[in-house]
């Protein structure tokens, strides 16, 4: 079964806060198959991570967003709360985003983003730390090409499999065709 509430209230024309709430009680395997495109897991499988144990996910996530002249600003909050019969399963996760995005002209925007994720299993009360920042520059060369500088950072800190810790940065530059 499922419980989900939808809320928004309009700060003013440009500003607004939503909040969404969802409680879901299902079993784990039919929750890792949710959104799940490419069939990589086998469901005959009865293992402790994909196992047909009664499982309660709790999300809720707050979202102020709005926009200042040129400027577009989104902010977010999360928690999501997983408990089931499997305690390796069961898990805590908050964290929080911002994004901006500035139009300096018609041709020119820039954008950045920071994101934060904290997960925590209850099981051996293990955390795990993820965090990104991230900047690009869009050019529009023509009605129909826009060039994109993009620069990212993330960086993981977690016990549990060590070789997957530490920072890596990525820069990408791309022409997308609008047809």
């Amino acid at each position: 079964g499922t419980f989900a509430v939808d809320a928004e209230y309009k700060i003013n024309a440009k500003d607004s806060i939503n909040l969404s709430y969802t409680e879901t009680l299902r079993t784990f395997q039919s929750l890792a198959f949710d959104n799940n495109t490419v069939v990589n897991i086998d469901p005959s499988l009865d293992t402790d991570f994909i196992s047909d144990a009664l499982t309660r996910r709790k999300r809720g996530v707050l979202f102020l967003s709005g926009i200042r002249g040129r400027t577009t600003y989104r902010a977010s909050v999360f928690y999501h709360e997983t408990r089931t019969d499997i305690s390796t399963l069961a898990e805590d996760r908050y964290g929080g985003a911002i994004s901006i995005s500035r139009n300096m002209s018609r041709r020119l925007n820039i954008a950045g983003a920071f994101t934060y994720n904290f997960s925590k299993f209850i099981s051996d009360n293990v955390g795990d730390k993820f965090w990104n920042a991230s900047a690009n520059i869009n050019y529009k060369i023509s009605e129909s090409l826009v060039g994109t500088l993009g620069f990212a950072h993330s960086d993981r800190d977690q016990p549990r499999l060590a070789n997957l810790n530490g920072g890596s940065n990525y820069i990408s530059l791309s022409i997308r065709a609008a047809l």
